[in-house]
């Protein structure tokens, strides 16, 4: 409610209120900020219907008019905003350049975005331009000067403007609305030229695009890889940094060359500049390794004292105190793959973690950066899902074929020839500690942290496949098939299937996520005769939604894989039944994703393909004779053939067609290095240790 010493008559109330309801829902979401804005215009659109409907009209204050604002920059741009960016020329600043006679038709009007059309309408209502709105004004695509920017989605405009801060953010604006490191750093120039001081937002912003140019430099030079789901894109509807004009007339002029990203962090110490913030955090985040990123930490010691006692991890100091965001960044650093995977400094007991039921920690290499990773989380105070779901990749990307160092080296060493496998299955029981703890603090894994217990549950199934096959002898070519697991490796099976239950793990947390399992406390009241069925009651509620998240078609796709890896035939049964009876909401959702519908003709044919199982029947002579009781015969064993028809039946009836056989051998074929690892005799254990880390 809104504090006030006098009395405010009803129709002002109800405009403040209803205009600071709309800022307060068009701030941004902390899950899919871009995907879910379509939910922000919906309340966003009723609000503004119902105070043009009211007698008399409500008025649109400032504030209002901001949340609209806010809430249309984060939208994707309409077909007209689409034409009007494929004209922009490449040469700064973009103005619009005709690629046929009839583009000489389209004039400047037509290149004013909904956004830039709602701040013409906040100065026609009699609103001056503050700082706020000229920020506004360079996401929209036109600069202050009426010159063209790049039209730009974001969900970081700031909250308040003040007049002395003003500079910066338009600066850090124009920074972010550029397409090249080239242009960025030019516009960075002319902001010095301009005797403007650099502040977190505008080095925030810089640090982006020379970070952002790294990498498309380093992916330039690896194998050209072309996403089969991208749609067309414009300048500004990602935040990747572009490739320079490839003819320099087209160049934009700079006194000197875009620095690197560390190299511009050189600069900006040695002239007295300090990186506090989100600035900070970024630097951290992308460090080119764990010994830079502690320095960019250490620099910052005065702004935030709790950062040695991070670093430390004293054993007398069970938590400390670090913002959120740099604890995020830190963790994303420890987490990073191929950058320095262990970490060569002294070990002390905060390093360790507690005693677990699910986990030998003295297995654990104590160097390992995402066993530190890990012990931060658990001594933190504050809940940050985003740095969850980055340690919770890092454990779902440890597979067969990608190193880790998380288990000690003698460890592995008696694990031979399934050190490879034991790596693995230590990441799955690490994912299951990390999700405990989030649920120590009251909190839920979100999509993506479900989608990483996805790819680690299926890499689980693929670990415990090869070691038992090779213990059962059933591996095809018996002078070549490998030798029988170290028991070591026999009881490290047996008990992650036996007492982490993946299937039943993942299971449950699916049906959190969806909000579809079954309270024992909710018991249906009986219907009351007394009271009228047909008449309105004061404790009638709207519909509400019968999903508590939405999964897309990466999320099922990740599902039904996992589910089939470990042989969970009556799990995909239900998934595709789950995907029938929520059809509406599940097709509303893949609408929103970039190649949606691609996505979800995948789940339709992982669901065939690990039901029927085709690609193991030649291999596999024995499977007929193999019980199902078995632990191998479980991954092994396909559906039942009426099983199979009533999924067929299902995909027949509303899913899109049963997939043909050409679809599923090009599937497989497609992902012939996992499906192709349980059928090799391959051994994946590479054991390289430095002699002085040896642990």
């Amino acid at each position: 409610m809104v504090a006030c010493d006098r009395q405010i008559p009803a129709p002002a109330l109800i405009t403040q209120l209803l205009n600071a309801a709309m800022w307060q829902i068009a701030q941004p979401l902390a899950v899919s900020p871009f995907k879910d804005v379509s939910h922000q215009e919906t309340a966003i659109i009723c609000i503004l219907s119902f105070m043009a409907e009211h007698k008399p009209a409500l008025q649109i204050d400032r504030q209002g008019y901001r949340a609209v604002i806010r809430m249309q920059l984060s939208q994707p741009k309409t077909e007209s905003e689409r034409k009007w960016a494929a004209l922009k020329a490449l040469s700064w600043p973009p103005w619009k350049e005709d690629r046929t006679a009839m583009d000489s038709e389209i004039g400047p009007e037509q290149g004013i975005s909904r956004a830039g059309a709602t701040l013409r309408r906040m100065q026609e209502a009699g609103y001056a331009f503050q700082g706020w709105e000229q920020v506004a004004m360079i996401y929209s695509g036109w600069d202050t000067d009426n010159t063209p920017t790049i039209q730009r989605r974001s969900r970081h405009m700031p909250s308040q403007v003040d007049t002395w801060n003003e500079a910066q953010y338009i600066w850090a604006a124009r920074i972010e609305c550029t397409r090249t490191a080239q242009e960025a750093w030019a516009c960075f120039e002319a902001a010095q030229a301009a005797r403007v001081l650099p502040t977190k937002p505008m080095l925030l912003a810089m640090v982006q695009k020379l970070h952002g140019e790294e990498q498309r430099l380093a992916l330039a030079r690896g194998p050209e890889h072309v996403n089969p789901f991208a749609r067309d894109m414009f300048a500004g509807d990602s935040p990747a940094v572009e490739a320079p004009p490839p003819s320099t007339h087209q160049h934009t002029f700079t006194r000197m060359p875009p620095p690197k990203m560390h190299e511009f962090y050189e600069r900006c110490t040695k002239h007295g500049l300090h990186f506090k913030g989100l600035a900070l955090a970024y630097l951290v985040a992308n460090a080119k390794s764990h010994q830079v990123g502690v320095r960019y930490l250490r620099s910052a010691e005065d702004a935030y004292p709790g950062i040695m006692q991070m670093l430390r991890a004293s054993s007398d100091s069970d938590a400390f105190e670090v913002p959120a965001f740099l604890l995020g960044a830190y963790v994303a650093l420890l987490a990073k793959p191929y950058t320095n995977i262990r970490i060569n400094t002294s070990v002390n007991s905060g390093w360790l973690l507690p005693p677990t039921d699910k986990l030998q920690v003295t297995k654990l290499h104590p160097r390992s950066s995402l066993v530190r990773a890990t012990s931060l989380l658990l001594r933190s105070k504050t809940v940050n899902m985003q740095a969850y779901a980055v340690l919770l990749r890092a454990f779902g990307r440890i597979s067969l074929t990608e190193r880790s160092f998380i288990l000690r080296h003698d460890v592995v060493e008696s694990s031979a020839p399934f050190g490879a496998e034991m790596r693995v299955l230590t990441a799955y029981r690490l994912t299951h500690c990390v999700l405990d703890v989030l649920a120590s603090k009251g909190r839920d894994p979100d999509v993506p942290s479900f989608l990483h217990l996805c790819y680690a549950t299926e890499n689980t199934a693929l670990a415990c496949w090869r070691p038992l096959a090779a213990k059962q002898s059933s591996l095809p070519g018996d002078a070549n098939h490998l030798a029988a697991p170290a028991p070591l490796v026999t009881a490290e099976i047996e008990d992650v299937l036996g007492s982490l239950l993946p299937v039943q793990y993942l299971v449950s947390h699916f049906e959190t996520l969806t909000g579809t399992e079954q309270s024992p406390l909710h018991v249906p009241l009986p219907p009351d005769p007394a009271i009228d069925s047909t008449s309105p009651s004061e404790f009638d509620i709207p519909n509400l939604p019968r999903l508590l998240n939405v999964p897309g078609p990466a999320v099922l796709h990740a599902y039904i894989r996992a589910l089939g890896w470990h042989g969970a035939r009556g799990q995909i049964h239900a998934t595709l039944q789950f995907i029938k009876g929520h059809a509406d909401e599940l097709a509303e959702q893949r609408a929103k994703d970039r190649g949606g519908e691609e996505h979800w003709r995948l789940c339709i044919i992982a669901a065939r393909v690990f039901l029927e199982r085709d690609w193991l029947r030649d291999a596999w002579s024995e499977e007929s004779s193999m019980a199902e009781s078995t632990l191998l015969g479980g991954f092994v064993q396909s559906a039942a053939a009426k099983m199979v028809a009533e999924c067929r039946s299902l995909a027949d009836e509303s899913l899109g067609g049963w997939p043909t056989d050409e679809e599923v051998e090009a599937y497989v074929r497609k992902g012939w290095d996992r499906f192709g690892a349980v059928l090799h005799q391959n051994s994946y254990d590479e054991v390289e240790v430095d002699a002085g880390c040896e642990v």
